[in-house]
């Protein structure tokens, strides 16, 4: 026959067997203590910069990625305009150093946050040829300057009347 837990714990006077009474009922109690509750704080706040960490640096990437793409955009819009322009007025398109602020409809902005340049060369070769060469600067939002590599679009038109094809 087993001995209740009370009779087991109570060898000793009245105060004693109060004392282990309650130490048997704190043993048997559910929960978490102070130090387990501060460690679990603590791993969840580490975690969590972690996770917001994680989280800036993809949204930087991927902001940088965006701005990459709408600088290609931009200079592949302004290469077509060009090559929609006739041959003799293709020199009005071009924007020296150091280039020209545009948003990313492809208009000038004095805010813009692209730097467009163009450059136009002419060779004559036995027939006229026009390099026309288009690059485009994405904002470095942490320098807010231009200093990045471009994106750059190059191509070479010839002035061929329309008899001769």
């Amino acid at each position: 026959m087993k001995r209740p837990l009370i009779d087991i714990i109570s060898g000793g006077g009245a105060g004693r067997f109060h004392w282990k009474r309650r130490a048997a009922y704190r043993s048997t109690q559910r929960g978490f203590t102070l130090v387990e509750i501060v460690v679990s704080i603590a791993l969840l706040g580490f975690f969590m910069a972690i996770a917001v960490s994680v989280i800036i640096q993809s949204a930087r990437v991927t902001r940088e990625a965006r701005d990459r793409s709408v600088a290609s955009a931009l200079a592949w819009n302004q290469l077509e305009r060009i090559r929609n322009t006739p041959f003799s007025d293709m020199d009005a398109w071009v924007e020296g150093a150091p280039g020209t602020r545009v948003a990313t409809s492809g208009l000038a902005d004095p805010e813009g946050e692209f730097l467009r340049q163009t450059a136009i060369t002419t060779t004559t070769n036995g027939m006229v040829l026009r390099n026309i060469r288009v690059e485009v600067w994405p904002l470095d939002r942490r320098t807010n300057d231009f200093d990045g590599e471009p994106e750059v679009l190059e191509t070479i038109i010839a002035d061929v009347p329309l008899e001769e094809i």
